[in-house]
């Protein structure tokens, strides 16, 4: 989501952009004080078109249900953008007064791809730090390609580092925070290289 923010503040006048989002940066929904934040800019009056730009994995239904009236009948040169991975996010009040516009355009992907079956306990951690805001997406391509790293590497083909892959893609499937599963997969790579190397 970060470069679609980027891309809109390349694309629109710098001036004219109000970017509203949680300000906790371990927090990705967007609450009741963002609401009430987007209609406060909203009621502000510019000569100038405004855009107000929402940003959030997830959007709480008392937050959308604030919101609704200012989407319906915003005030005069006020545009919203609301900016989320996934349509079913917003509500379908939500959806029905804005333009759903998909952005097929491919993101420059962050390779998170590290060899962590070799990585001590420091690196580890640098690793963790570098990609706490990891997606589910990416963090599931962490452990794949880990999986396809180790499997040339003799020392690691156990049945225990299997239940290390498994359990660490199940455990996102159910809507574990990534960072907590890539940390968790993380460790216990690092615990089953110390025990094979015992």
């Amino acid at each position: 989501m970060d470069n679609y923010e980027q891309n809109l503040k390349q694309r629109l006048p710098i001036n004219s952009i109000k970017m509203i989002k949680n300000p906790d940066i371990n927090k990705t929904n967007f609450k009741i004080e963002q609401a009430n934040e987007v209609i406060k800019e909203a009621n502000i009056s510019t000569k100038d078109f405004k855009y107000i730009v929402l940003s959030a994995q997830k959007y709480e239904i008392q937050a959308q249900n604030s919101i609704l009236k200012i989407l319906e009948e915003p005030p005069k040169n006020i545009v919203f953008i609301i900016i989320t991975n996934l349509k079913t996010a917003l509500l379908p009040t939500v959806l029905s007064r804005l333009p759903v516009v998909y952005d097929k355009t491919k993101q420059n992907k962050t390779n998170i791809k590290q060899n962590i079956h070799r990585m001590d306990i420091q690196q580890i951690y640098s690793f963790l730090e570098k990609n706490r805001r990891a997606t589910k997406e990416q963090a599931k391509e962490v452990i794949t390609n880990s999986l396809f790293e180790i499997k040339s590497d003799l020392m690691y083909q156990t049945n225990s580092l299997l239940d290390i892959f498994e359990k660490s893609l199940k455990l996102l499937e159910l809507n574990s925070r990534p960072i907590n599963i890539l940390t968790l997969f993380c460790l216990s790579l690092f615990m089953e290289k110390k025990s094979a190397s015992i």
